[in-house]
């Protein structure tokens, strides 16, 4: 942890329903606005305009984790649980007295109230692109692993690695192959 600097997110649509495009170059003044961003949208150069739906550079964004309130209220995190799930998502754990087991469900993320987050973010820079543009730098940035399993020692490129890991969230839709449009965001981590 701590060495992703950028994510990929996918629009609720693919260009060009998202985005305004102009021929020529909009109004003066527009797409100055906090949260516009210039894009060139397909191979004929047709430029347009994208509001990213996320804030925009400076923003503060709080990250979501799987989560769960111990026996005595104290908020745990899945993340500092080394195996933090078994059957039924659930985990044991000793309470604080040390005389009695506690199974804990987690909570998912897209649950995590605010108040509960314990990282943040700021956005340094926002742009569009394919993504099989990734570049090497980018797909580092990621905090890509070496390898999705494990028990299996890193293989294929770092390029391969990626593109197994975005298949492994998204293929249902949106696989690599597919080549679709994402906004790709670039945060630093900063005291909650």
């Amino acid at each position: 942890m701590g060495l992703k600097t950028q994510t990929r997110r996918l629009p609720a649509d693919q260009p060009l329903k998202w985005c305004v495009r102009f021929e020529p170059a909009p109004f003066e003044g527009y797409g100055r606005e906090p949260g516009w961003i210039q894009m060139t949208a397909d191979a004929y150069s047709q430029r347009g305009w994208c509001n990213f739906p996320y804030g925009k550079v400076g923003d503060h964004l709080w990250v979501r984790e799987t989560f769960t309130y111990g026996p005595d209220g104290e908020l745990l995190y899945a993340a500092n649980f080394e195996n933090h799930t078994n059957h039924g998502g659930t985990t044991v754990i000793m309470s604080r007295d040390g005389k009695r087991q506690v199974a804990l469900r987690w909570k998912p993320s897209i649950f995590m109230p605010r108040s509960a987050s314990r990282i943040l973010l700021e956005i340094t820079a926002i742009r569009v692109e394919r993504l099989q543009d990734i570049s090497l730098d980018d797909i580092n940035a990621e905090g890509t692993p070496d390898t999705l399993d494990p028990t299996k020692r890193p293989y294929g490129t770092r390029r391969e690695q990626f593109q197994r890991l975005w298949d492994s969230i998204n293929a249902k839709k949106y696989p690599f192959e597919s080549n679709p449009w994402v906004w790709v965001i670039e945060f630093k981590k900063v005291e909650a």
